[in-house]
Parts: C-alpha cells; structure tokens; sequence
C-alpha cells in the first residue's frame, strides 16, 4: 500500500497555527488532505506533533500523534508509517496547500523499489517550492530511523535516505519558472486565499503560474 503521511504542528513563528488558518471555509490541513487524495494514492495520514493535538479536530482523515520532544520528526514520521502499515511512502508538509495532485501522481509512478525519488531538493533546485513530493519505501525509513545519528537527518526525515540510497530527482513536464506557494508568512497566505477564492479547489499549479498574483 501506498500511503501519503503530511506532517503538521501547530509551533509556527512566523504565522501561528498555519495548519488550521482558514482557506476558503476549510482549514489549511484539510486543503492539504483533499489535494493529496486527488492523486490517487492508496491512503492519507497526517503525523501530528505531541502538542499540536487540536489539528485532530480540523481533519477529516485518520490520524498518528506521536510522542516526541520536537526535534525528532524522523521518528515521527517513522512511527505513523509503521501505525497505517505503508510500504510505499509519499511525504508532504502541511505548508504545501497548493499541492498539485498530477505532481504527485507522476512522481510517485517514476519511483522504483529502495530508491528516493522526489521532484524538488534544496541542494538541486527542482519544482516549485510548495509542490515539494518525495517517495521512499519502508525499509529506508526504518534504516534511517535506527541509524542515522546527526540532529539534521533527524529533523529533516529524508537526508539519510537520499544520501544512502540510489536517488533520482524527476523532472515534470509542467515546471516552470520557480515561484512560492508554501504557506509559511502572512504574505503567502493572503496570496493563496486569493487563488482559493478565484479558481476554487481544483486549480493546478499551471494556473497558479500563470496568475498575476504570483
């Protein structure tokens, strides 16, 4: 089974409690459950840090919190995979509420076994920041969830297993010239109601692109 896991806290600085901010009459998190099930992956989970409980009461989609002291996402994320039983994993942050569907079917349909496959990395460059898609499997996780050792693989989930095993960054056929559609200030999320409002709930990241509002 495939299954998506988006990791939300309620700890943000820079917009308090962004996961549950209001977005066209949905909470932020819900936007990002309702686009990832657009893709057609097999389940979505969200792995909510211990804290932030009251995300559960703005989600419509099962559920891990898990027990860690805020550093350790790693775990985090490792303990609601094991939880829902996923073998293919897709990993989303509940910041990316423009996340395009398409991107995350085509990325998780190039990944092949015990490889690392994402359309976007800080050290590459890629896609759009905000339309970030990585896909591992299980047993890389569960490798780096017991061996890695420095404070970044921990926080960061993913740094382990892409520097461990084979890793292919996969070019989409609709990139276009980088622009931001993460929710992370003020400034961004009066940008993405402004889309929300425009083209409703089932834009794509070409439309937003083309928006002069971008």
């Amino acid at each position: 089974m495939n299954l998506a896991i988006i990791q939300a806290r309620l700890n943000s600085t820079r917009l308090p409690e962004k996961a549950i901010i209001d977005i066209a009459g949905k909470p932020a998190i819900q936007r990002v459950v309702d686009r990832v099930r657009k893709s057609g992956v097999d389940d979505v989970a969200v792995a909510i840090a211990k804290g932030s409980e009251k995300i559960v009461d703005y989600i419509d989609c099962q559920y891990k919190i898990a027990d860690f002291d805020g550093r350790d996402v790693l775990r985090e994320f490792y303990e609601c995979a094991e939880f829902f039983h996923g073998d293919t994993l897709i990993r989303i942050t509940a910041d990316c509420v423009c996340i395009d569907p398409k991107t995350i079917s085509f990325v998780l349909k190039s990944h092949k076994p015990l490889r690392y496959t994402a359309n976007r990395n800080d050290a590459v460059g890629g896609d759009i920041d905000g339309n970030d898609v990585e896909v591992f499997d299980f047993f890389p996780l569960l490798q780096a969830r017991y061996h890695a050792t420095e404070d970044y693989d921990r926080e960061h989930v993913t740094p382990y297993i892409y520097m461990n095993y084979l890793t292919e960054y996969v070019q989409c056929s609709w990139n276009v010239e980088p622009v931001k559609l993460s929710l992370d200030t003020l400034e961004d999320y009066k940008r993405i109601c402004t889309f929300y409002e425009k083209y409703g709930s089932d834009f794509t990241v070409r439309d937003l692109v083309k928006d002069e509002n971008v």
